[in-house]
């Protein structure tokens, strides 16, 4: 009787009763669905935030180039420090800067004859060089701008030097010839713009005088400059860089006033 009385009491605790199963289950059941409803917004928030912040990368270093650029551009009152060209159609904007700035110790002299043609060597003065053994200080390949001080103005590359003569030669031939007095001065000069990729999309790129074309920053769109105020305003978007391949759009635009500091 006692053995039999221990398993009674002992059966009465045994597993748990359907209804208490059926409970678990519903709980269960509906904290998976809970968790499961979380992980995409989570998992899309976590891919998002790379993606934003190389949006954020890419748009600053765009800008921060062109910043750059600006901020040291200026040489004297006879040549300006930016040209805009090229209007969007709007008319009111511009997709292609120019900054020309001067070179750190940059090569220096002015005409001592007016040019023979357009495309004659520019023969410079010795009594306005700096104390240097070469012809002013220029050297080959160096981009120069050259100016009547009239408002006209070319950019161009010395391709070679004479020292008997102090005369260096042109890589293009000018719309006419420029006049004794000339100014001629080593510069840094750069435009901006975008050049369209094989793949359709657009890659801020920045031309130097010699025409070497150096890629900025990649998925570039809607690049404008507008002149306002004694400030340049730098408008452009960047694309995220699978935009193309899948037809998503999610860029982010950019806009950033710069002041040149060098203007006379």
């Amino acid at each position: 009787m006692k053995f039999q009385r221990r398993v009674a009491l002992h059966g009465g605790h045994e597993g748990f009763s359907l209804v208490e199963l059926l409970v678990a289950l519903v709980i269960c059941a509906l904290v998976s669905a809970a968790v499961g409803a979380m992980v995409p917004p989570s998992r899309a928030a976590f891919e998002q935030t790379p993606a934003a912040l190389e949006l954020q990368q890419r748009g600053r270093s765009a800008i921060d180039a062109v910043a750059q650029a600006v901020r040291s551009a200026g040489i004297t009152d006879l040549v300006p420090p930016m040209v805009l060209s090229v209007p969007d159609p709007s008319g009111e904007r511009f997709t292609q800067l120019l900054a020309i700035a001067r070179t750190l110790h940059a090569a220096e002299g002015r005409l001592d004859a007016d040019q023979h043609g357009s495309s004659g060597d520019l023969l410079l003065s010795e009594s306005v060089c700096p104390a240097v053994n070469d012809v002013c200080g220029f050297r080959r390949g160096a981009s120069v701008v050259i100016a009547d001080g009239l408002g006209r103005f070319d950019l161009f590359t010395v391709i070679e030097t004479n020292r008997d003569l102090n005369s260096i030669s042109t890589s293009v031939a000018f719309s006419e010839p420029y006049p004794a007095g000339s100014l001629v001065i080593e510069v840094d000069a750069y435009t901006f713009r975008l050049d369209t990729q094989p793949d359709g999309s657009a890659t801020l790129v920045r031309e130097t005088v010699a025409g070497a074309v150096q890629p900025i920053v990649d998925h570039v769109a809607d690049l404008s400059f507008l002149a306002s105020g004694g400030q340049l305003e730098v408008n452009l978007t960047v694309h995220p860089a699978d935009a193309v391949e899948t037809g998503r759009v999610r860029g982010r635009a950019f806009r950033a006033g710069v002041f040149p500091r060098n203007v006379p």
